[in-house]
């Protein structure tokens, strides 16, 4: 029998039309497991920044408490020396992990630090912390911190009445509501950063106070709550009736500014806050953003100076 014969018979050129179709099904079948692949991925990485968030709010909230104790049961100069040791020891950022799986006793060790890191965290890498303010700990599963209120009387402050934003399909009402006078300064109730504020979806409103508006947010300090406002927490009377329910001591509304909002401040310390930038922070929080690239990029925009109301 001719070789040359058996040769074309017993071969497919490699175009033939079931070899073209099997191919085609290959390689759609690889591409439809790779979508998925990344989907999985991504959903995977997104919990992950999701428990992260949550457990730097827990974290900002304990050292709120802690510093907010110290203010309260210790003379002016002892409490001073306390809350710099804690903020120096206890940073809430998550900067890095590292998780090891493979062995028999699986462990995760976080590095912290006081400051918002630049870039994204990496899972499974090694944890070199590169700057002095990083403090690297072994932890057990995540627990809510408890808060207790603060129920001692401290000065008068004052709130703005002005809606920094009004929300969607609502009634307009009278843009221009009176702002109240302070009757002396607000108590220190510690600062929180504008990338902390977006990160937790805090609502941001103005206070006057001896001719400066500053911006403040306000959450619930009632044991087992930790209630985050993020619409504004004077309209509606929100604030009085969540903090009836949660048996928070309280006069008015000033009272609540004074004994429990938290200042905001910018990330870069030689940058201040102004008014216009809790009207785009409001505006996006309530329109759903989030935590997106987009909301980060604005908040780390804050301008210099205080806006006048």
């Amino acid at each position: 029998m001719d070789t040359g014969d058996a040769h074309v018979l017993g071969d497919r050129p490699a175009d033939s039309q079931p070899d073209s179709d099997a191919e085609r099904k290959k390689l759609q079948v690889l591409k439809d497991i790779s979508i998925k692949r990344d989907r999985i991925e991504a959903q995977f990485s997104r919990e992950i920044h999701d428990k992260i968030a949550t457990f730097e709010n827990f974290r900002m909230r304990a050292l709120d408490e802690w510093l907010r104790q110290a203010a309260l049961e210790l003379p002016k100069d002892a409490a001073m020396e306390v809350n710099q040791d804690i903020q120096r020891k206890f940073h809430c950022y998550v900067e890095s992990l590292r998780y090891q799986g493979r062995c028999p006793d699986p462990s995760l060790k976080i590095t912290f630090s006081n400051t918002l890191p630049p870039t994204p965290l990496f899972i499974d890498s090694p944890v070199e912390p590169q700057r002095q303010d990083v403090q690297t700990t072994h932890i057990s599963p995540i627990e809510q911190p408890q808060l207790r209120a603060n129920t001692t009387p401290g000065d008068e402050a004052v709130i703005t009445k002005e809606r920094v934003q009004k929300p969607r399909g609502r009634k307009p009402g009278n843009s221009k509501k009176k702002i109240l006078k302070a009757k002396s300064q607000k108590q220190d109730t510690g600062t929180i950063t504008n990338n902390q504020v977006g990160r937790s979806r805090l609502w941001a409103f103005a206070v006057e106070s001896d001719g400066h508006v500053c911006l403040y947010t306000l959450r619930c300090p009632a044991v087992g709550c930790g209630h985050v406002f993020s619409q504004d927490p004077f309209e509606e009377d929100r604030a009085e009736t969540h903090f009836r329910n949660c048996g928070v001591s309280f006069e008015d509304k000033e009272d609540i500014v004074k004994r429990y909002a938290r200042r905001i401040v910018s990330q870069d310390p030689e940058k201040r806050m102004k008014a216009d930038w809790a009207k785009r922070h409001n505006a996006l929080l309530l329109a759903g953003h989030g935590r997106d690239g987009k909301r980060r990029s604005q908040e780390d925009g804050a301008g210099n100076g205080a806006q006048q109301l």
